[in-house]
């Protein structure tokens, strides 16, 4: 099953992003999300937005706004978690806005997040701004928060995790815990660790330029920043906690035995491919805010959701664990096209919830999946796909492998962003002048050096000359840009072809012949859908 809670242009906001999911003890599901650059809202600013379903997400209500940014404030990532104890559903984030951190005032503001609670399953909330205790005195600031959970054994029992990215000494970007043993009341940040920083990795959706990393200009666009990534923790059956990390070209897990004070040693988590956009990481029997679906069988059992792709935001993945996180042979994919920040949680009834930003936010999409599906799926070491040679289709992978077979050429485009100069009432197609930014990768999978050339319709070819790469080597094409046109507009729909093609590097007896792989992304004026191929 699948639903669309939120599309660009509808509701009276030009993007949606940062999905957050939680189950409280009834059952109910809440959804909590941003909503960007608002209908008669001040200009760059963001709302919190909030959908419920008492169904398990086959139903919901109509989105509401739990809090209303100010001129130049924008909520991050909100963290949601349900407090086993009392029932009360809390949600945590930060405010962001345009305040110099040289101004006392603000330097006290950037230690401080905003809290909002419910005891009626999300009918009515409360808010206060809340200044944590710090552990560590080299947290200048609290960046954004992230998925919140709770520690439901253990000398820790009954402790309140949520994730903060922070800004340490020397402006060094790391994460947190912050916890509550007294139900929310009171809180504190625990001990920061370095955020890993192992390769390059393509921007989360919407990133600035100097993130999103091309030569481009656009003086008549202001990107926002790109979300820090707070992490994601979940409670160990022996009550410590495993924090996963977002990082290229893969994961990164430490383990506190403090109950989220602090975390040792960062260590790569290899079977979970990543493409730095945020993720999630659950017990798989919902523990501690759902009891009906604990078993002995699965209590060493974990639920990870992220973008399986070491460089780019795409492929919406469900990965099981039944070794506390040791190991990820049981994988499901949800979408394996452009993505990012997929929230995961255990409904009541038994099946899993995932909700992500897919096609550059132009939409946030929920899907439920069958949890029996993920245990029988791709066990360790399967041959997952073998394209032919010579295909031009679009050809996804089903399975957690890269492409090894006898095709000589792996390519992919994705939709990274859709960024408007107009500022009229906030509609979900496209006008003269919207600019369509995409990301995408070759990759030579033969054995011999091939001349790679990427060429379609996007604006900055020159950005793109042909490339030389060697066996497994990759180029990352960040970013081809297509400006919607007026002739796009008056055809009602238009199409975007984007080509990569390989040709031996020479042209020796026995060598390869030249292929090419194709994507196109097909747009609908008026209602803005996006169909892919």
């Amino acid at each position: 099953m699948e639903q669309v809670l939120a599309v660009r242009g509808v509701g009276g906001y030009r993007r949606y992003r940062a999905p957050a999911l939680a189950v409280a003890p009834s059952g109910s599901v809440i959804a909590a999300y941003a909503g960007l650059d608002g209908q008669g809202g001040p200009p760059r600013s963001g709302d919190l937005l909030l959908r419920r379903s008492f169904d398990g997400g086959t139903s919901w209500e109509p989105q509401q706004v739990l809090w209303a940014g100010q001129a130049g404030q924008t909520p991050s990532r909100p963290g949601l978690l349900s407090d086993a104890a009392t029932g009360r559903i809390l949600m945590a984030f930060v405010a962001r806005d345009k305040a110099g951190s040289a101004d006392p005032v603000a330097a006290e503001a950037a230690r401080r997040f905003e809290l909002m609670s419910s005891d009626d399953d999300g009918a009515t909330w409360q808010h206060r701004t809340v200044t944590p205790r710090l552990a560590s005195d080299t947290v200048t600031g609290l960046e954004g928060a992230g998925s919140g959970t709770g520690v439901h054994t253990g000398p820790f029992a009954g402790r309140l995790l949520v994730q903060f990215a922070v800004t340490a000494d020397g402006g060094r970007p790391g994460a947190a815990s912050g916890y509550s043993d007294d139900h929310g009341d009171s809180w504190t940040v625990g001990e920061p660790l370095d955020a890993p920083n192992p390769g390059t990795a393509v921007s989360e959706v919407l990133g600035a330029s100097e993130a999103l990393g091309a030569p481009i200009a656009f003086p008549a666009v202001k990107m926002p920043e790109p979300d820090p990534d707070p992490g994601a923790a979940a409670c160990l059956p022996d009550g410590r906690v495993l924090l996963h990390l977002s990082a290229a070209p893969n994961r990164w897990a430490a383990v506190s035995d403090d109950g989220g004070h602090s975390y040792g040693p960062l260590h790569a988590v290899e079977e979970l491919a990543d493409s730095g956009s945020p993720g999630s990481l659950i017990r798989f029997d919902g523990l501690p805010s759902l009891g009906g679906l604990a078993a002995q069988v699965s209590r060493h059992w974990l639920l990870a959701a992220n973008c399986q792709d070491p460089v780019l935001n795409r492929n919406v993945v469900l990965s099981l664990s039944r070794d506390d996180g040791d190991s990820w042979p049981h994988k499901l994919t949800i979408w394996r096209s452009g993505a990012s920040g997929p929230a995961v949680v255990r409904l009541a009834d038994g099946r899993i919830g995932v909700l992500y930003e897919r096609q550059g936010s132009r939409e946030l999409a929920y899907a439920t999946a069958d949890p029996g599906m993920l245990r029988m799926a791709w066990p360790r070491g399967a041959v997952t796909r073998k394209a032919s040679a010579g295909s031009a289709g679009s050809a996804h992978e089903t399975g957690p492998l890269p492409v090894v077979g006898d095709y000589p050429l792996r390519f992919d485009m994705v939709l990274q962003a859709i960024l408007s100069t107009d500022k009229g009432l906030p509609e979900p197609g496209y006008r003269a002048g919207d600019m369509l930014l995409f990301a995408g990768r070759a990759q030579v999978m033969g054995s011999q050096f091939m001349s790679v050339q990427l060429s379609g319709t996007f604006d900055n070819a020159e950005d793109f000359p042909p490339r030389e790469l060697g066996p497994g080597a990759v180029e990352r094409y960040l970013h081809p840009v297509h400006t919607v046109t007026a002739a796009d507009v008056a055809a009602g729909s238009f199409t975007l072809v984007f080509t990569c093609t390989a040709a031996p590097v020479n042209g020796a007896s026995g060598s390869a012949p030249e292929v090419g792989r194709r994507r196109e992304f097909r747009l609908d004026v008026v209602s803005g859908e996006i169909s892919e191929g």
